[in-house]
């Protein structure tokens, strides 16, 4: 028997958050961005949210191409996306007052990024007593609408840092700014972190990026064969390329 989700009869596709990478279908027509030729993207097509500035949403294909909407123009391709939206709305407005720990990652931290580099935040959270005596269990991670601000819970953190995890590692040691002193005391205990774990930590981080660009190269070698397959069966996932 199938699992239905409940309780979403109340919820407006049209008004979710829409965190990026989230996957949607386009309401309207409308022109691919950059295009000379004028090429025209049908309504009903299917893409991952890219950008989202204000009420516009930039939308990637999955041949590459982009387009950009106003939010009403889109609606959250599963009705699962939108509880899941509204949720994690929730937890980054009523959780991100509890970061005790907040660094500035990525290009701007190593003195590499240029006027178009976004700021990538990540950092710890503490989570309130009442959140860890109920039921349900609660978030272990908080991410901003446009991804561009992560932060873990600070049970999570720890078990990264134990295991070396290459993210984990680079936000404790990149100027992190202490906003609390439960984050101080974390920082004060960073070195233990530090074994030979690394090594194979950030070998398995090197390997897996060779990995992922191997498989976007055959990816790209392949995809007018793959347009062919949404053109005959459009309910294919976007995953299943």
């Amino acid at each position: 028997m199938a699992l239905r989700l409940g309780g979403l009869g109340d919820l407006d596709p049209e008004a979710v958050p829409l965190p990026n990478g989230t996957e949607v279908t386009t309401r309207v027509d409308r022109l691919i961005d950059g295009t000379s030729e004028g090429e025209l993207r049908l309504q009903g097509a299917t893409g991952r949210v890219a950008k989202l500035e204000a009420d516009r949403v930039e939308v990637v294909f999955l041949d590459g191409k982009r387009a950009t909407y106003l939010r009403s123009e889109v609606t959250p391709r599963k009705l699962g996306v939108v509880r899941y939206a509204y949720r994690r709305a929730a937890a980054w407005e009523q959780l991100r007052p509890c970061v005790v720990i907040d660094t500035v990652v990525g290009s701007r931290a190593w003195g590499v990024s240029d006027v178009g580099s976004d700021e990538d935040r990540r950092g710890v959270f503490v989570l309130p007593t009442a959140w860890t005596t109920g039921l349900v269990d609660p978030p272990l991670d908080l991410n901003s609408l446009d991804g561009s601000q992560s932060y873990w819970e600070i049970g999570k953190a720890v078990r990264q840092a134990l295991r070396a995890d290459p993210n984990t590692l680079e936000m404790l040691f990149a100027s992190p700014e202490v906003v609390d002193p439960m984050g101080a005391e974390l920082i004060a205990m960073r070195e233990g972190f530090l074994s030979q774990e690394i090594y194979g930590a950030f070998g398995r981080y090197a390997l897996s990026q060779l990995d992922r660009l191997e498989h976007n190269q055959r990816l790209a070698e392949h995809r007018v064969t793959i347009i062919d397959w949404l053109r005959v069966d459009p309910s294919l996932e976007l995953d299943a390329a």
